[in-house]
């Protein structure tokens, strides 16, 4: 700073600190107006641009900065609303599964009544059927008792026989028949 100072008061004459005289004038005028028209050059060439570019980067960087916080708004929603499908699934998930059940249940009784109706027909069927075997049964032997009464009465009729002949005439008869049972 010093040395600033020496070489500004050697380029001044001697006797008087600063010297106002026409060229200085001139030479400060100048340099003021250089000032002037740089000033209002870089303005124009650089400052005016800049800050433009300044403005541009602010601009873009809110609209960043509200496009994220939109994004993030939007982006809360969607969970929220996720959040409420999933539980609206869950339940649905849970109603669809308790209908499920509900008519497996009906299913399996209707099976189950249709299966007793079906063995209660089989069960009457088939005591119909002992039934009318037991009928023929008793037609049979109500025809075979006839016709060995027959057989025995025409045995009868040709030989006069007296009480023993007779006695053994019948246990001849029932002996002929085996092992016939009767039945009630």
């Amino acid at each position: 700073m010093q040395l600033i100072s020496l070489t500004l008061l050697e380029a001044l004459p001697p006797g008087s600190m600063l010297h106002l005289d026409k060229a200085f004038l001139v030479e400060l005028g100048i340099q003021w107006l250089n000032t002037i028209i740089l000033t209002a050059v870089l303005s124009k060439v650089l400052y005016k641009p800049v800050k433009k570019m300044l403005e541009k980067r602010a601009e873009h960087v809110e609209q960043t900065l509200s496009a994220a916080a939109e994004a993030e708004s939007s982006a809360i929603s969607m969970k929220k609303e996720y959040e409420g499908k999933l539980g609206g699934v869950e339940a649905e998930r849970a109603a669809i599964l308790d209908e499920a059940k509900q008519r497996a249940a009906k299913s399996s009784e209707a099976l189950l009544a249709e299966a007793r109706r079906n063995a209660e027909q089989i069960r009457s069927r088939a005591a119909g059927d002992i039934r009318l075997q037991r009928e023929q049964a008793k037609e049979n032997i109500r025809k075979e008792i006839i016709d060995i009464s027959t057989l025995l009465a025409g045995r009868l009729a040709n030989v006069s026989i007296d009480r023993q002949a007779n006695d053994k005439l019948i246990d001849e008869t029932i002996s002929e028949l085996g092992d016939l049972k009767w039945q009630a």
